[in-house]
Order: C-alpha cells, then structure tokens, then sequence
C-alpha cells in the first residue's frame, strides 16, 4: 500500500522519524507488514528489520497470506578445519511477500545443532534476494549428507542436498 525511499545521514546513536506511518496505518485495515531496509551509500544492505502491526491486535489475517515461492542458490562451500561452512542465496521469485523464512541445517532427517546462521527468520519482498552463511562442527555431519530445509509462514518446505 506504501512505498518509500529516503535518504538520510544519521550517526550510529541518532533517532529521528524519517518516515511518519501513523496516518498511513490509520487508513489501513488488518494486518501490516512493514519492511524497513537500510543500505550504505553503496547500496549495500546493511539492516533489515520485518514489523507487523494490526490496528485492533487482529493478526489472523496472517493465516490467509498467499504462498510465496522461493529459489536457493548453493553460492559456496568451504572445510575450515574442524568447520564447515556453506553460502547461500535465497531469491523470491514471485510476485508475494515470502514472510518469517526459517532456513535450517539438517542431518537424517534432524536440525543440527550447534548451526550458526547470519540470518534466519526473515521477509523477502517480491524479486528481493538475500545471502545468508550457515556453519556447523564437521563431527556433525561426518556421516550422511547435510540438507537445507527452508519454509516460512507461507512458504511450504522444501529440502536442497548440501553435497
């Protein structure tokens, strides 16, 4: 319903409202979600942050979210000595918000713990992409082949090797 971009200068402890949405909100109806992304100078993503808000505390909204599809790219994969570590690209490819995505290291069928993600439980926009890394003790996954299992809110799972 609301699209914005803005650009500002703010040191690292500043606030300040950039973007007031009180009078956007109170036009809205239901749930909202609100996507805030802050990129450098470069254009590089720096923060991403997924707020919902419902004007009457009404959130069942979120159960009728259509499905969203999703796209993941093994970008690479490295052994550092005891570690393994694996770069990965996920991508929203269609034309809905892919919301709260739960990407998980796996093992026979088991999340292997300890796993260490860059990112986890995150909002896609449509065509937007993000790369998250994930690494976990090599004793961990000696015997089998680890997977990926991604799924969201209203992304269904799916399961990639990780060969």
């Amino acid at each position: 319903i609301f699209r914005k971009n803005t650009i500002v200068s703010l040191a690292a402890t500043d606030v300040q409202e950039i973007i007031p949405l009180a009078e956007i909100l109170e036009k809205s109806e239901g749930a909202i979600l609100v996507l805030l992304r802050l990129k450098d100078a470069s254009g590089r993503n720096i923060s991403s942050n997924t707020y919902w808000i419902s004007q009457n505390g009404d959130y069942r909204e979120l159960n009728k979210m259509p499905s969203a599809d999703l796209a993941v790219t093994v970008v690479n994969s490295v052994r550092l000595k005891a570690t393994r570590e694996w770069t990965l690209r996920i991508t929203n490819p269609s034309d809905k918000l892919a919301f709260f995505i739960r990407p998980q290291l796996m093992m026979n069928g088991e999340e292997v713990l300890p796993s260490f993600w860059s990112g986890n439980y995150f909002t896609l926009a449509p065509s937007e992409t993000v790369t998250v890394k994930v690494s976990c003790p090599e004793e961990k996954i000696s015997k089998g082949i680890p997977s990926l299992r991604i799924s969201g809110w209203n992304v269904g799972p799916q399961v990639i090797n990780l060969k």
